[in-house]
């Protein structure tokens, strides 16, 4: 799969750098914001996540785009095209959530967490209009990439390099702060973190919402379960299964932060 994605990448790179020079010298409608000195978490500089040559995390030069557009083609071909673009088929799960459990919700700030190249970014920004909608991410290309393409469908986000487990946003700054499929890529350590950084920018009366893989919900069967732990063992997913153990305890000490909700999944061994 990845070799087939890199040819056709390969093969339009040249074209797709003149439609990004061309999209930088318009008026931008977000920011990009990318840090030269940003620290990269050993734990992803490690691991090519699904076998994604050089991983999430690849820059080759800056005004690279090359792991943002293996990670959106990679998406599409695993999806057969039915889960990714504006209206990508989780965060519209999560919006459906929200709007079904708490109606009238709008937020004023959104911070998707590990966004990636921003496709379920955009989803959030188009379906809470007129919030300011920011997505976190650790790796150069995707962000840029991410912000390029935002631009080219006339939404605005505001993307930065910053580890989702510590940023610097200031205290309470997000209604909304959202992740889709990335808590099963984080060790358990980190985990820990990142749930800390929910409950110290979540404002009074927010929501945290964390969508990802049910991994060993109980009763799965045998099968469901080998099959999950392949994705571990063959798929470059080495914290699958870190996730499982997990039981999040939301905000006890901090309750002037407490969300109205914490959507969530508690997975046993």
């Amino acid at each position: 799969m990845w070799r087939a994605l890199s040819d056709m990448i390969h093969r339009q790179e040249e074209t797709l750098q003149d439609v990004a020079r061309d999209l930088e010298t318009r008026p931008p409608l977000g920011s990009l914001h990318l840090d030269p000195d940003f620290e990269i978490p050993a734990y992803l500089q490690q691991t090519a996540f699904h076998g994604q040559p050089g991983g999430y995390v690849l820059t080759r030069h800056p005004d690279d785009l090359y792991a943002g557009l293996m990670q959106e083609a990679g998406g599409t071909l695993y999806t057969r095209g039915a889960g990714t673009g504006v209206k990508d088929s989780k965060v519209q799960a999560v919006v459906r959530f929200i709007r079904d459990r708490f109606p009238g919700f709008a937020p004023v700030r959104i911070l998707d967490m590990g966004c990636g190249y921003g496709a379920q970014t955009c989803g959030y920004a188009l379906a809470f209009a007129p919030a300011e909608t920011h997505g976190a991410d650790v790796g150069g290309a995707v962000l840029r990439f991410g912000h390029l393409r935002a631009e080219s469908l006339s939404i605005a986000l505001h993307l930065h390099q910053m580890d989702a487990a510590a940023t610097s946003f200031p205290d309470g700054y997000f209604d909304l702060i959202v992740s889709n499929i990335v808590l099963h890529e984080v060790p358990a350590a980190h985990l820990q973190a990142l749930m800390h950084e929910c409950c110290r920018l979540l404002a009074p009366g927010g929501l945290v919402l964390h969508q990802d893989m049910p991994v060993q919900r109980p009763g799965v069967s045998a099968v469901r379960h080998f099959l999950s732990m392949w994705q571990r063992d063959h798929n470059d997913e080495p914290h699958w299964d870190s996730i499982a153990p997990s039981v999040f305890r939301i905000c006890s000490a901090l309750p002037d932060l407490l969300p109205a909700a914490f959507l969530k999944t508690t997975w046993h061994k």
